[in-house]
């Protein structure tokens, strides 16, 4: 009995531990651990439990028991069988236990006098044999198959990364349109998934919830599952939305060139016309022209003169502001006095339309740090639109007012005022609300404009309130800094 416990303690708990280490290094066993420390470990457990088999012959059974003899054989035959069973990918951990645990059974039954014993040992060899054989043919077939499934998984590794870093969105959905493989791009874009929207092989354009464009491509697998592709257009979409917007402003720079061109051919002309024709008038020599209707000939060729010098100067003053090439020439200024200067300047266009002017400033209105011809510019462009487009019997009126550190002007009339939707086309240059060669008003358009580009060189701003048929103010509010401080020569 003490034998018998000491050969469990030295066989069967050694032989649990090293079945119970085979196998857990069989579970993760791969093409590197064939060679590894734990592998090596076990084989050492394996042999000592191979050893520990064997010796329970010489042990526990009577040197001439031949059916004990054959008994231990068969018992050590099925658990070398179990072994083999289960460490079939470590050939040499089943020859090794079979080496150990049979031969003693082997040779005691070789040594027996009766021939069944002799043909038991040699079956018992024959077995051993044949364990070895397919032990390790169990193994190349196991190593060919850890081959192919590493190989399977690193494919499927280089094949998930190169998905992952393809650059654009990739979705696999199965016949049943269930989502099954996905890339980073793919939950970037849809964040709660999307089910496909096409059965055949689809293309288009989507805009996302959070503004981006992308362009989606779907195409069907042999097996009836789909596979789509989602590309980020936000930048194609944004340069085409750019290159549309661009090529409306060519037409509309086209198209207000066009108009330009008619209007100013109009504008150049009837002046031009009127000094030509006045100028062959006063040239001929076959008829006689008095003093006084040469001198009324004289003041029209002059005053049309002055009219196509003030177009001319206006494109140029327009482009120099536009190019950027415009200094100002600042000083101090009386903005009453320039007023009165304006006013005069209009006084015969206003009476000839039978239109009142009024002036309404403070007696301690500050002075203004501005450019003295741009502010008369300013001035009569703003009274001459005014007194065009009011009807006779109306009145315009010239405000200044100092308000919270600002000097605001105001020029208002009773005039035919302006619909809402155009009082932007008004500051752009060579635009008018009538375009046509035929309106009621001539004009080159540039004279708003001018104000808008000169007040903003002083830092102003230019608003306008108006209505129609009911007239318009034009309000340009010049900034803190340009107003000077109010002292005695001020109000003097």
């Amino acid at each position: 009995m003490p034998l018998l416990i000491l050969w469990i303690l030295m066989v069967v708990l050694p032989s649990l531990y090293s079945l119970q280490k085979a196998l857990s290094i069989q579970k993760k066993l791969d093409l590197k651990m064939m060679k590894g420390r734990s592998l090596r470990s076990s084989l050492v457990f394996t042999l000592y439990m191979g050893a520990m088999w064997g010796c329970v012959d010489f042990l526990f059974v009577a040197p001439e028991n031949s059916f004990g003899h054959t008994f231990m054989a068969l018992v050590t035959m099925g658990l070398t069988t179990g072994v083999v069973a289960s460490l079939t990918p470590l050939p040499v951990h089943c020859i090794g236990f079979s080496m150990l645990a049979l031969p003693p059974s082997i040779i005691r039954l070789l040594a027996q006098p009766s021939m069944e014993s002799k043909a038991i040992g040699l079956l018992l060899i024959a077995f051993v044999l044949a364990l070895g054989y397919v032990a390790f043919r169990n193994h190349r077939t196991f190593l060919d198959s850890l081959r192919t499934k590493q190989a399977l998984k690193m494919a499927h590794t280089q094949l998930s990364d190169a998905i992952e870093n393809t650059g654009e969105a990739f979705a696999i959905y199965s016949a049943d349109g269930e989502l099954q493989l996905a890339n980073g791009q793919f939950r970037n874009f849809f964040p709660h998934g999307r089910m496909p929207e096409s059965e055949s092989v689809n293309a288009f354009i989507e805009q996302l919830s959070d503004g981006r464009w992308v362009q989606t491509m779907v195409r069907k697998t042999s097996r009836g599952g789909l596979v789509s592709t989602h590309a980020d257009i936000t930048a194609l979409k944004q340069q085409e939305m750019e290159l549309i917007s661009a090529r409306r402003q060519a037409e509309g720079a086209n198209h207000a060139k066009s108009q330009f061109l008619a209007v100013m051919s109009h504008e150049l002309r009837t002046p031009l016309n009127s000094i030509i024709g006045f100028a062959e008038l006063i040239s001929r020599t076959d008829m006689h022209i008095q003093t006084e209707t040469m001198r009324e000939y004289g003041a029209l060729i002059l005053e049309s003169g002055r009219h196509l010098l003030g177009l001319i100067s206006g494109i140029l003053d327009l482009s120099r502001i536009e190019a950027g090439r415009y200094e100002l020439h600042e000083e101090s200024i009386d903005l009453e006095f320039l007023a009165q200067s304006a006013v005069s300047q209009c006084r015969p266009m206003a009476e000839e339309a039978k239109v009142t002017i009024e002036i309404d400033a403070p007696s301690d209105l500050p002075h203004l740090w501005a450019e003295m011809r741009a502010m008369r510019q300013i001035l009569f462009n703003l009274l001459s639109n005014a007194i065009k487009f009011t009807p006779e019997d109306g009145k315009v009126t010239v405000t200044f007012q100092y308000l919270d550190g600002h000097i605001v002007t105001c020029v208002r009339d009773t005039g035919i005022g302006i619909d809402e939707k155009d009082q932007e086309l008004v500051f752009q240059a060579f635009q008018q609300v009538d375009n046509t060669l035929s309106r009621e008003h001539p004009g080159s358009g540039l004279g708003l404009p001018l104000v808008k580009h000169l007040a903003e060189l002083h830092g102003a701003v230019v608003t306008l309130d108006s209505q129609l048929g009911k007239g318009s103010c034009f309000t340009v509010t010049f900034p803190k800094d340009r107003v000077m401080a109010l002292t005695e020569d001020n109000l003097s």
